[in-house]
């Protein structure tokens, strides 16, 4: 029964690193920058901090860790045993407040690729005119 508790530990860690690894890039334009603020608000109900950003793998992989772990909590509830019980609320407990504070941080970033885009070409074309500029 430890080694059942130890894989699905395991599957959900790997669930969590991979939502965090599958972050969407996408061209945003500026009037698509999301509010912070109604971002964390949605997000006490899971997923739809996730959904408001549109980041769907993240809502997918959050939601079903979610579902998986409550359902796991009432079935040891059912069964009585409180140890692994208790386990399985604190990952209940902890996926509700990483979904709240990812989508809180996703729209805090929601600006940056654009940003960083714009910087990375300016660089690089500062860079080719000052060497252009060496070689005459």
């Amino acid at each position: 029964m430890s080694l059942l508790l130890f894989k699905s530990n395991i599957f959900l860690a790997l669930l969590l690193i991979v939502s965090i690894s599958c972050s969407q890039n996408v061209e945003i334009d500026s009037s698509e920058i999301k509010n912070p603020s109604i971002a964390w608000k949605i997000s006490f109900v899971p997923g739809l901090g996730q959904l408001y950003n549109e980041k769907y793998i993240k809502f997918a992989t959050l939601t079903s860790a979610h579902i998986f772990s409550i359902k796991k909590y009432t079935s040891l509830s059912k069964q009585g045993n409180i140890t692994k019980r208790n386990t399985w609320g604190w990952w209940v407990i902890g996926l509700y407040f990483y979904g709240i504070l990812d989508a809180y941080v996703d729209a805090q970033l929601s600006s940056f690729p654009s940003k960083v885009k714009k910087d990375s070409t300016n660089l690089k074309t500062n860079q080719v005119n000052t060497l252009e500029m060496k070689k005459n």
